[in-house]
């Protein structure tokens, strides 16, 4: 990435997707933000409760759009403040998932669901955090809290991805399983 572009972008729950994505100026929605990295460029969440109804979640398709990373220059989603950025569910929705995604780094982030016996059944239905194939990701320093005890949801639930490291994590209140590799 050359000097004259932005290779560091914020969003915040009060952003706007149409700003340059500046800390003065910062986008609103996660699906905006993701889709518009390239690699070698960081996306820092600032504070506050990113909720499926107004920020949306973060849900990354990686076999669409290329939106890889690469081995020199990852994607990076932080919180600008450690532990600041709450991303929640509602009990059905996933706060985060990724599908097919390689060299991203996730760091930093709280990623919550709600208990609420009143979704549809389905897999990983109320779970927290999905990866489902891609390799070479990394999720660090992250609070994984509040899997739907209705469903037979997950914490963290990897699929079929190869090097995934999973470091610093720490999860509270799951009630049927926390994390599953397969």
């Amino acid at each position: 990435i050359g000097a004259d572009r932005q290779s560091v972008f914020y969003i915040s729950p009060e952003g706007d997707d149409a700003a340059p994505g500046t800390r003065e100026k910062p986008w609103k929605t996660l699906t905006h933000a993701t889709d518009s990295l390239k690699p070698g460029q960081t996306l820092l969440l600032m504070n506050g409760d990113y909720w499926p109804d107004t920020t949306g979640t973060f849900s990354v398709d990686c076999g669409g759009k290329p939106r890889r990373g690469k081995p020199d220059a990852p994607i990076t989603i932080r919180a600008e403040s450690e532990r600041g950025a709450i991303l929640h569910g509602d009990g059905a929705i996933v706060p985060l998932s990724m599908w097919g995604c390689s060299d991203w780094i996730i760091e930093g982030l709280v990623l919550m669901n709600e208990h609420n016996p009143d979704v549809p059944q389905g897999v990983d239905v109320g779970t927290i955090a999905l990866v489902q194939g891609g390799h070479d990701l990394t999720l660090r320093r992250m609070l994984f809290q509040r899997s739907n005890h209705f469903r037979h949801s997950h914490v963290l639930r990897i699929i079929e991805a190869a090097r995934v490291l999973v470091e610093e994590c720490e999860t509270y209140d799951f009630y049927h399983n926390a994390f599953e590799a397969v």
